[in-house]
């Protein structure tokens, strides 16, 4: 069921007073005015009975901005009211995205690049430490192959001294 920003009453639209959106027990909303004023207490649309003391706000309708903003008050720092429309600077909605977003995109560059460069270091470190690793694993094996070349020259000395 889709929800609009009017009563299907009246067709006002719901506000935080008078035209306070109230939920019925069958899942319809009207404004507090309109249910105040119906004869019997029934939903106008599948006549379910309802106890108006009873009814619960539908805070999805109360809470929901009635347009999307289109302009950002500078001084406040925040989407411009009425007031701000007369007595502040505005600018639209989108120059303000697009000034505020130069600066973080480019701060989130320069962090990728510098992500980017440490990940360079780490990888060379990586390398270096493997070039390590291995010179010591040659280095044992040019030590095993010279124990075992010492041992068979023995070896061979041992047999033509006999």
């Amino acid at each position: 069921m889709e929800q609009t920003m009017d009563c299907d009453v009246c067709m006002q639209t719901f506000n935080d007073a008078e035209r306070r959106p109230k939920f019925l027990p069958c899942g319809h909303t009207y404004c507090l005015s309109c249910l105040m004023q119906l004869p019997a207490k029934q939903c106008p649309v599948d006549q379910k009975v309802f106890q108006l003391d009873n009814l619960i706000d539908n805070y999805k309708l109360l809470n929901a901005p009635l347009k999307p903003p289109r302009f950002w008050c500078i001084p406040c720092e925040k989407a411009a009211t009425e007031e701000c429309l007369d007595s502040h600077t505005v600018h639209s909605l989108k120059l303000q995205r697009t000034k505020a977003s130069g600066p973080l995109l480019e701060a989130l560059r320069q962090g990728e690049a510098g992500l980017l460069g440490l990940a360079g270091v780490l990888d060379k470190a990586a390398v270096a430490r493997q070039a390590d690793d291995c010179g010591d694993w040659l280095e044992r094996q040019h030590v095993d192959l010279v124990a075992a070349r010492n041992r068979l020259e023995d070896a061979l000395e041992a047999d033509t001294a006999a």
